[in-house]
């Protein structure tokens, strides 16, 4: 492939609208990637051997947890064969070429002044972007406007914080965070304190003090 044609296709990936069909594989790829997410957070993966020898390193602290079930979840991804297909897709209807990174991809190399992994990085945050729009706005209540009028960054930033949730949990989180914010000017810090706080109690978590007075709305507004 030419140089050229390289740019040209870079460019239609970045910035043609997102057809319907592209979302759909997304949403299809986040359903399998939670649907993975959820069984290992579960262990029904494991044989009764592994949990056995689990439990063992746990109690002489040998076991980074985190590090255990991220590898495990990477391998169950790369081995589940819809989910390779989705992304295989996905990368073709978005015309990516075989230099560049797919955007359901988190761990290729490169650093933030790599164009690929910038490329990869705006081509996830619009599908995160359309995938909201489509299964949210249309049917959630006026309050949930709000996020519309969010910056980049900030919509960046409540997509991180409703990713270590259960997919039946954000749609809860984003209500939630949307009528704590109604009628508030929204600022960096109110935004991440509010949605930290409501992330926390999603996942049971005990709030920290800060997080305290985001849930009683304690935060004057702007600030």
């Amino acid at each position: 492939m030419s140089a050229r044609r390289r740019k040209q296709t870079a460019c239609t990936a970045e910035d043609a609208p997102l057809s319907p069909a592209v979302v759909r594989l997304y949403a299809r790829a986040m359903e399998i990637e939670n649907e993975i997410e959820e069984a290992v957070a579960d262990g029904d993966y494991m044989t009764i051997e592994e949990l056995l020898a689990w439990s063992d390193r746990l109690r002489n602290r040998t076991l980074d947890i985190d590090a255990e079930e991220a590898a495990a979840k990477a391998r169950l991804m790369s081995e589940h064969r819809e989910y390779q297909w989705t992304k295989r897709e996905l990368g073709r209807l978005l015309g990516l070429g075989p230099e560049d990174i797919n955007p359901l991809e988190r761990s290729e190399p490169g650093g933030p002044d790599d164009l690929r992994t910038r490329r990869a990085l705006w081509l996830s945050f619009r599908l995160n972007e359309a995938y909201l729009d489509q299964l949210l706005w249309w049917r959630q209540p006026p309050r949930l406007r709000v996020m519309i009028a969010l910056n980049d960054y900030q919509f960046a930033l409540i997509m991180d914080l409703a990713t270590p949730l259960a997919r039946k949990q954000r749609s809860a989180f984003l209500e939630t965070v949307a009528a704590r914010l109604e009628g508030r000017r929204v600022g960096d810090g109110t935004l991440y304190r509010v949605a930290l706080a409501v992330q926390r109690e999603l996942l049971g978590r005990n709030p920290t003090r800060e997080d305290a007075h985001a849930v009683a709305g304690e935060l004057r507004p702007g600030r």
